[in-house]
Formats: C-alpha cells, sequence, structure tokens
C-alpha cells in the first residue's frame, strides 16, 4: 500500500472516531443535568488553559531573546 493511501486510511479512521465521539457526547449531553456535564466541562477546558500557559510560561524561560522588549 502506498504512503498515500496509508495516509487517506488514517485520516478516514480519524474523521470517522471523531463523529462517533461528537454523537456519544451529543447524546452524553442530552441525558445528563445540565450541572453534571458543564462542570466536567468547565474542569477540562481549565486544565487545556492550565496546560497552554505552562507551555507558554517554559517558552518564555527556555527564549528569553524572544521576549526582550
Amino acid at each position: 500500500m502506498g504512503c498515500n493511501k496509508i495516509l487517506e486510511k488514517s485520516r478516514m479512521k480519524n474523521i470517522k472516531n471523531r463523529r462517533e465521539f461528537i454523537r456519544f457526547y451529543a447524546n452524553y449531553v442530552k441525558s445528563h443535568k445540565n450541572e453534571i456535564w458543564s462542570r466536567q466541562q468547565t474542569n477540562f477546558i481549565n486544565s487545556l488553559l492550565k496546560t497552554a500557559n505552562q507551555d507558554v510560561e517554559l517558552f518564555k524561560r527556555t527564549h528569553p531573546k524572544d521576549f526582550r522588549k
């Protein structure tokens, strides 16, 4: 199998998995109280932001010349 066919197969599998997750989560949101799933979303988003901020701080420490005034 050529490289392009392998990449295309992988891409299609990824799209399929994403769609399945979207359907799963849409059903989850529909079947659970807002207080439950919205709290989970908040925790997830806050975790992403915390990680992103840590990455920025690490980058600033490892690339100080990029942040000189």
